[in-house]
């Protein structure tokens, strides 16, 4: 795997920049809006420190958009980031906080190092969280076929309803609120803890439910038992 495998940097400064600038590291551009214009396929768009409230959807294929490497958890989109790839390509978002992510069609995505107030994946592609939070969610709503994954991230407000949706937690202390009207859920070396943990879990099918080597809290959040559930 190459080092940087993008064609096209386009650095954005909500504080400096001027959309009328190249989108260099020395002259960045203002606004999202303005990146999401300029951007092509293979091209990364790297967020200096600052607030950015312009909603935006990224349709290029094999697009990454992070937070400048001395600046994450410092970079905060106050709006809809929306990833809407008709193609199986990937995407990656880095190092941001965002107030609501939309997956469409067949997006594959990562999500890395990132703090996510509300997730709605249509997609039917896959989307992996990786040392994310999304503990604040207001949402974090599955409706479309593909795989959702959280490893070593904190979750709240999931819900699973597309029978051809597999849900994978792996390495995950605190996920609550999960509620699994149809789908596959498979759950390993993870904490499942709220009101409606159990209830979720135990609702589904051997066939769609997998848990091991995890705890399981009851409805009091009580400690209810450390399960190995499913094939």
């Amino acid at each position: 795997i190459s080092a940087n495998p993008y064609t096209k940097e386009i650095h954005v400064n909500a504080d400096t920049g001027l959309d009328t600038n190249p989108g260099t590291y020395a002259l960045p551009l203002k606004t999202l809006t303005q990146a999401a214009s300029v951007c092509t396929a293979s091209c990364v768009i790297i967020l200096h420190a600052g607030v950015y409230t312009q909603s935006v959807t990224i349709a290029q294929s094999d697009v990454s958009i992070q937070a400048l490497s001395s600046n994450k958890n410092t970079v905060y989109i106050q709006a809809t980031l929306t990833l809407d790839q008709s193609t199986t390509s990937s995407l990656v978002v880095s190092g941001i906080k965002i107030d609501k992510l939309i997956a469409q069609n067949q997006s594959t995505v990562l999500v890395h190092e990132c703090e996510v107030l509300e997730l709605d994946k249509t997609s039917s592609g896959r989307v992996l969280f990786i040392d994310s939070l999304l503990q604040n969610a207001t949402a974090v709503s599955i409706t479309g076929a593909g795989e959702v994954s959280f490893k070593q991230s904190t979750v709240s407000n999931i819900t699973i309803n597309n029978a051809a949706a597999q849900v994978n937690v792996f390495g995950c202390e605190n996920i609550s609120n999960t509620i699994v009207t149809s789908g596959a859920l498979t759950v390993d070396a993870s904490v499942l803890k709220s009101t409606t943990a159990l209830a979720a879990v135990t609702g589904l099918q051997p066939s769609t439910l997998k848990i091991t080597n995890s705890t399981v809290y009851d409805q009091n959040n009580a400690l209810g038992k450390v399960v190995a559930l499913g094939n």
